[in-house]
């Protein structure tokens, strides 16, 4: 039916507007294709999509950590921890952009490992790093966790305190600014957009 929008808090306005709508439209898109032949909820459907999100991520963690040589046991505890945690449980389990914070981050963790392995090139980083960053602002956190590991990867090799390091401290910063730029783009390439095209809602009185 028909819902009116001041039968809802905040007058039906949507207080997560701001968010980039790439997941939703991924996912909107793909559970209406799903949900068609049987007519079942697009809702049912978008859930399962976010079970898919975290598998996507759990592979890529698993990839990450061969770099690593993790062992079997270990990695398999840090993942089901991982995956039984409150926030990470819930946002699988719902229609939220957070569902792409883990895949995103881990994303941008392979692609790092990968092209300092000389695995994949820069622009595949670029690309992950853009991709981490343009389904929400948050998932920056991820890209900043791996700007980190290259400033430490640099820093010891300008020590020359690790014998596997394999990059120049050069090659590591070029890197760093690299995915810095990609996922600043992806998130101020929205929030322009947003600001063009938004509507001006008082919301202060509001109890959130």
């Amino acid at each position: 039916g028909h819902y009116e929008g001041n039968d809802f808090s905040y007058r039906g306005w949507n207080t997560a507007s701001s968010a980039p709508p790439y997941y939703y439209l991924a996912t909107g898109v793909t559970a209406r294709m799903l949900s068609a032949p049987a007519g079942n909820s697009i809702v049912n459907w978008g859930r399962v999509l976010g079970s898919l999100w975290l598998l996507v991520g759990i592979y890529f963690v698993v990839r990450a950590a061969e770099y690593f040589a993790v062992s079997r046991l270990s990695l398999l505890l840090a993942v089901a921890l991982a995956i039984a945690s409150p926030s990470l449980l819930h946002a699988s389990n719902i229609i939220t952009s957070d569902a792409t914070a883990f895949v995103g981050g881990a994303a941008v963790l392979l692609a790092g490992l990968a092209w300092e392995r000389g695995r994949a090139p820069l622009w595949l980083l670029a690309v992950a790093a853009a991709f981490c960053a343009s389904f929400d602002s948050t998932n920056a956190i991820g890209v900043v966790v791996v700007l980190l590991y290259f400033a430490v990867r640099a820093i010891a090799r300008q020590r020359r305190e690790l014998v596997e390091v394999v990059r120049p401290w050069r090659d590591y910063l070029v890197a760093g600014v690299v995915a810095a730029v990609s996922a600043a783009v992806a998130v101020l390439s929205w929030k322009v957009v947003y600001e063009l095209v938004s509507h001006d809602v008082d919301l202060s009185k509001t109890d959130q």
